[in-house]
């Protein structure tokens, strides 16, 4: 019975462990913040054509991250449609001619927290 036991305390933190472990790993890179830092001078750079291919990848790197975080406002479900929508411009962008999404003003009205 004691075995039992043992095995018992000893699976669940083997579960507790392995869930802490999965949390850490879907928490996002970067906040929006530390992104919008950088995401308005990189994607005019590329989408004029005038990126190296590490900003290219770069680029793709903060759209995933924005998709990845949640917004401060707004529904989280449109923040993932339009951040997919990014995401998916710039993968395929970073094969060819880059034109990733710059209506700015229009996420920021939905989701930007003041």
């Amino acid at each position: 019975m004691k075995k039992w036991a043992v095995l018992s305390v000893m699976a669940l933190g083997l579960a507790v462990l392995s869930w802490s472990a999965q949390a850490q790993d879907s928490k996002p890179k970067w906040t929006i913040k530390e992104i919008m830092k950088k995401y308005p001078k990189l994607v005019g750079k590329v989408n004029k054509g005038e990126g190296t291919d590490e900003e290219k990848k770069e680029l793709v790197a903060l759209v995933k991250g924005l998709w990845e975080n949640t917004p401060k406002k707004g529904d989280a479900e449109a923040w993932k449609t339009r951040t997919a929508s990014i995401l998916k411009e710039a993968e395929a962008g970073e094969k060819g001619g880059f034109k990733v999404g710059t209506d700015c003003k229009g996420c920021h009205n939905l989701h930007k927290g003041k």
